[in-house]
């Protein structure tokens, strides 16, 4: 009897043991985290890709001797005002008889002729390339929330092609992308013609 009590206690703690175990294995698996790869290139683009846009472009201004001598007196201004260049050109305007707005207009004409008169009388100004690439994104890649981040881009000497590259980050997921552009002469219009995702090419 004495030896039938003690198989008994012994079956009811390994019982005991085993069902411990799986009550543990239960609970790491449910607390089990699932990484979800992020979608590759291929998931994250249309059917059909859309190659040519038309950019936003801005004739420059064609600086005169005094506008030469307006920017390097308003930039002198600016230094000594770093970070403050609008309220600081404001603050000047009275010395040259024109309203705030009108001077900080002025000067953001000379400063874009100035910096992009190499490129002939028209550009495609800083804020209109990001606009460029932005829309490229828009129309090609699939996602509730797109957002471009860090571009970077950069005209050829030819005036005529152009490169850019930007974080991407699609429904959270990240992605690196570059494009490459060919521009009409009157940079009109820009074709999209060399697109990589993570360093992945894209039949365009």
């Amino acid at each position: 009897m004495r030896k039938h009590l003690l198989l008994g206690l012994i079956c009811l703690s390994l019982g005991a043991c085993a069902a411990e175990d799986e009550l543990e294995e239960a609970e790491a698996k449910g607390t089990e985290t699932v990484e979800e790869s992020a979608p590759q290139a291929e998931d994250i683009l249309v059917s059909e890709m859309t190659t040519r846009f038309k950019p936003r472009v801005t004739e420059l201004r064609e600086l005169t001797s005094e506008d030469r001598q307006l920017h390097k007196e308003l930039s002198n201004v600016v230094s000594e005002n770093a970070g403050l260049d609008r309220e600081a050109i404001y603050n000047v305007a009275p010395e040259y008889g024109v309203e705030p707005q009108e001077l900080w207009e002025t000067w953001l004409e000379i400063v874009d002729a100035i910096m992009h008169g190499d490129q002939g009388s028209t550009a495609i100004l800083p804020q209109d390339y990001r606009l460029l690439m932005g829309e490229v994104l828009e129309k090609n890649i699939n996602g509730h929330q797109i957002k471009l981040t860090g571009a970077t881009w950069d005209m050829e000497e030819d005036q005529q092609t152009s490169k850019a590259s930007t974080q991407l980050i699609v429904d959270e997921a990240e992605y690196h992308v570059q494009m490459h552009f060919k521009h009409s002469a009157d940079l009109e219009i820009a074709d999209l013609t060399h697109f990589k995702i993570d360093g992945k090419t894209i039949a365009l």
